[in-house]
């Protein structure tokens, strides 16, 4: 498969949110959107957009001391009823990420999975995920990069 790549540059996070937004009409079930970038570089900005898109009215947070959040999609999901977000900032290993249950979600059919800081369990992830990587460019602005391996 050929390796699809797009950069945008937002400069706000109403346009993160529609970036975001966008994506999300792409999205079916069992696909693992990975979000790569430093604290404060619009993750979880970018995972509300998506959220919104699937009819989550919920206010979304980053789930940072319970590592997983999971919501009923209300609306427009193919294939799926499940909108799982991830933090894997205080995980230390991919037991963890068993302990916590992410396992269950990642990849299933009727899931679609957003997870912050990927690489704190990149063992765990399959090679077909979604990598979006953020880039502060000043206070406001940001570059994010998608790659769809």
């Amino acid at each position: 498969m050929r390796n699809k790549k797009t950069v945008f540059l937002s400069k706000s996070e109403n346009e993160t949110m529609k970036i975001a937004y966008n994506l999300a009409k792409n999205l079916v079930g069992g696909d693992i959107v990975a979000l790569y970038g430093d604290l404060g570089s619009g993750k979880t900005v970018f995972t509300k957009g998506l959220a919104k898109y699937f009819g989550i009215k919920e206010t979304v947070v980053s789930p940072t001391f319970v590592t997983m959040k999971c919501y009923e999609v209300a609306k427009n999901a193919k294939k799926a009823n499940i909108f799982m977000h991830a933090d894997c900032y205080r995980l230390k290993s991919n037991a963890d990420a068993n302990s916590v249950g992410l396992s269950d979600f990642l990849g299933a059919p009727d899931t679609i999975s957003v997870v912050e800081w990927p690489e704190k369990i990149q063992k765990k992830l399959p090679n077909s995920i979604i990598k979006i990587g953020f880039d502060h460019v000043d206070d406001t602005t940001r570059k994010i990069f998608m790659d769809k391996v």
